[in-house]
């Protein structure tokens, strides 16, 4: 079983929780200097088919010629782990790379399908989970 599996799960419980926080929690209101911007968080499982893993330096030219022409403001990128029991009992784990995008100018949804359909393309993945959100952000 590929390590999409876990993040089709995880993307299941991370809806579940989103949808939840929608139907009970309006936005929040910021406090100046602040202002409410939207905040994305792509997950991206490194395993891929025949038990091989996106190399850095695999990552570092995906992040060269696909996310970075479409996020030139800037994003973050974070290291980790996840883990998922399968239904056979065994435990499956997962490296990732978590991109973090903010963006207060506008819909960033477009650029933001794109570089998930390359990931996808280019590593073989079934799925990319994704986590939308609204945060207050202040530079100071």
């Amino acid at each position: 079983m590929r390590g999409s599996s876990l993040l089709r799960l995880a993307w299941a419980g991370a809806l579940l929780i989103e949808l939840a926080g929608c139907v009970s929690a309006p936005p929040p209101a910021c406090t100046a200097p602040a202002a409410s911007v939207a905040v994305t968080e792509l997950y991206f499982g490194r395993n891929v088919p025949g038990g091989n893993e996106v190399s850095e330096g695999e990552w570092h030219r995906f992040l060269d010629e696909i996310v970075t022409p479409r996020f030139p403001e800037g994003f973050t990128v974070l290291d980790g782990e996840g883990q998922y029991r399968m239904a056979d009992g065994s435990i499956l784990r997962e490296r990732s790379k978590v991109l973090v995008v903010i963006d207060a100018k506008g819909n960033p949804d477009t650029r933001l399908v794109e570089v998930v359909a390359e990931y996808k393309r280019r590593f073989n993945q079934e799925s990319v989970l994704r986590r939308d959100g609204i945060s207050c952000v202040s530079v100071r």
